[in-house]
């Protein structure tokens, strides 16, 4: 029997479900220099997640010269909105901030605040069920996985 190569195995088995992926990580960077500026003008009106994938596509250089400086601008911009969401008691913006705790993206990585967004993520899905609650990892910080 052969056995596949480990570029066509998608993931170990695990008995665990598969943590949710925050949309700005599941989604591909921006590849051109206009589609970053579109993320940039959708970030300054609002949109948390395209001030996330801005500050990703800067820091890659993806579609536009590397900017290390953007890409902390832009992240900072992201994670703000996501607390705004997260007051209002959006799921997703609270999950969103446990990981941007997590890996240290527009805030410095802090695992007890990283719990503490999920803590609060988990309390809402207590009376506002969403199909992430299903989803959310059983304890400490998320994995990125």
């Amino acid at each position: 029997m052969a056995v596949p190569a480990a570029s066509t195995i998608a993931e170990p088995p695990t008995e665990t479900p598969r943590r949710p992926r925050p949309p700005w990580l599941a989604a591909p960077l921006p590849a051109a220099s206009a589609e970053v500026e579109a993320a940039g003008l959708r970030c300054a009106r609002g949109n948390a997640i395209d001030c996330m994938r801005a500050g990703d596509a800067y820091e890659s250089g993806r579609g536009i010269p590397q900017d290390t400086r953007q890409a902390r601008l832009n992240r900072s911009a992201g994670a703000r909105l996501f607390e705004t969401a997260c007051r209002r008691r959006e799921i997703d913006a609270c999950y969103a901030l446990s990981v941007l705790h997590t890996l240290g993206h527009g805030v410095l990585p802090n695992p007890r605040s990283a719990a503490g967004y999920l803590t609060r993520a988990r309390e809402i899905c207590k009376t506002s069920p969403a199909p992430i609650c299903e989803q959310l990892p059983a304890g400490g910080a998320p994995g990125t996985e």
